[in-house]
């Protein structure tokens, strides 16, 4: 293996260990470990986040390079996982990117790697995703498929295509002022949506976020997604412990499968169209005052928390 690998985690010591097991069999050549820092309000936190550091930083048992980003104060899960992408691609060229919930197949990192290197050059591309969107049909002569929607739960890029992320979506009044997001989708609905999704960013209701972000760069330059037919990631953290789902209901999540290699590739670098609809009908095609109610109640909850 030859790609650096960045871990992000916090304060789930048993989906830690499950995500770095994964990587310690992979064995990559760097590591970079971000672990953010402890929240003020919740005591004995900290104490949890400096002994799961150092369990982390002496379970590294293989020759690796081990770059360590471990903030003293709490960045948040907004702020936090842009900086440790940020600070990974300061260092290197490429990447693959996990977080403490989510466990990879062997194949996931194989399966990076070469497409890494298959489109290193190619702008077409900026991210690989290694989980797949359900109700998409598989093809039979190719392993993945071409996507405006980039899955960021166990994934890899490139320095080339991190270097348009920008927090605060500066772009977002110009973009939308000359229609040019309305032309990105075929769906209008779709405008609608991550219009609004631009907008919360926009205003900083939630600091939280910083997906949105992504896939606003990445539609701004047009960008592909790489994304599997089959499973390679397996996301364990909906549940209580998350900050955003907590659950699968809106949010669908295939079985890991792994993929057989080697990796049978497209003819052609064109997004598929039929995909696409099918992912927003299935993962965004959601009612606009519900999402307003769910963005809501988490703000209040997030408030309610810092209070308690």
């Amino acid at each position: 293996m030859k790609a650096a690998v960045t871990l992000i985690f916090f304060n789930r010591p048993e989906k830690t260990r499950k995500c770095f097991d994964a990587i310690r069999e992979a064995k990559p050549p760097s590591l970079v470990l971000f672990s953010d820092g402890p929240r003020p309000d919740r005591p004995g936190e900290k104490e949890k986040i400096l002994a799961l550091r150092e369990e982390i930083r002496s379970s590294v048992d293989w020759e690796c390079e081990v770059v360590e980003l471990f903030p003293d104060s709490n960045l948040g899960c907004g702020r936090g996982p842009a900086h440790a992408i940020t600070e990974t691609f300061a260092r290197f060229e490429e990447a693959i990117i996990l977080e403490d919930d989510c466990i990879a197949h062997p194949s996931f990192f194989v399966f990076c790697e070469e497409l890494l290197e298959r489109f290193r050059d190619d702008k077409r591309v900026m991210s690989i995703s290694g989980q797949r969107y359900m109700g998409v049909p598989q093809r039979r002569d190719a392993d993945y498929f071409f996507s405006r929607y980039h899955y960021t739960c166990g994934w890899a890029t490139w320095r080339r295509a991190w270097k348009h992320f920008d927090p605060h979506i500066s772009a977002f009044e110009a973009a939308l002022g000359e229609d040019w997001l309305r032309d990105v989708f075929d769906w209008p609905k779709m405008f609608r949506i991550w219009r609004r999704r631009f907008e919360w960013v926009r205003d900083f209701r939630d600091p939280s976020i910083w997906d949105f972000q992504w896939y606003f760069a990445c539609f701004l330059n047009g960008g592909l997604s790489v994304s599997p037919h089959r499973n390679l990631v397996e996301n364990i953290g909906f549940d209580h412990e998350a900050t955003h789902i907590t659950d699968t209901n809106r949010f669908p999540v295939a079985p890991m499968e792994g993929m057989t290699l080697p990796v049978r590739h497209p003819g052609f670098v064109l997004r598929d169209r039929k995909a696409d609809r099918a992912i927003e009908k299935i993962y965004f095609n959601e009612s606009e005052i519900l999402y307003y109610l769910r963005s809501f109640a988490r703000w209040l909850l997030r408030r309610g928390n810092r209070k308690a």
